[in-house]
């Protein structure tokens, strides 16, 4: 698991546990980002400019990627402003639309540029994970 140093064993596990309680196919956290912001590539902007941009999304937190006992990889995204109180890992209470997951297949491109993280899912929607620090990007 490649935690930063100051995340503790204790929190490592409340985080897996809470993870589980959302999703039991989850097995294992392989690493976090503490902060992500997500964004999406439009491809047809309502200004009528053909050119795409991209489109902050209303969910940005904790990233996780998690492996599952189908032996799949997946990152999953929660909204720190809908997520309860309290450490921060308890996410049993939160709704779909408050977190966002993808399943890192053979069908998702994935790539690295800088602080970013892109994914071209299979049906051409491309996703932006930016955090803040580029070794955080590198790691995840």
């Amino acid at each position: 698991m490649a935690f930063e140093a100051e995340v503790s064993p204790i929190e490592r596990k409340l985080a897996l546990l809470a993870l589980q309680k959302r999703d039991s196919s989850i097995k294992s956290i392989l690493t976090h980002a503490p902060h992500a912001v997500l964004f999406h590539l439009n491809h047809f902007p309502a200004s009528g400019d053909p050119t795409p941009t991209w489109e902050k999304l209303d969910i940005e937190g904790v990233l996780y990627l998690v492996s599952t006992i189908t032996g799949q990889f997946r990152l999953i995204l929660f909204d720190n402003e809908q997520a309860p109180s309290g450490a921060g890992l308890d996410y049993s209470g939160v709704s779909q639309r408050n977190m966002w997951m993808a399943d890192l297949s053979h069908d998702v491109v994935a790539e690295q540029h800088g602080h970013t993280l892109h994914l071209r899912t299979a049906n051409n929607e491309v996703f932006a994970l930016w955090m803040a620090r580029p070794e955080v990007a590198d790691r995840v």
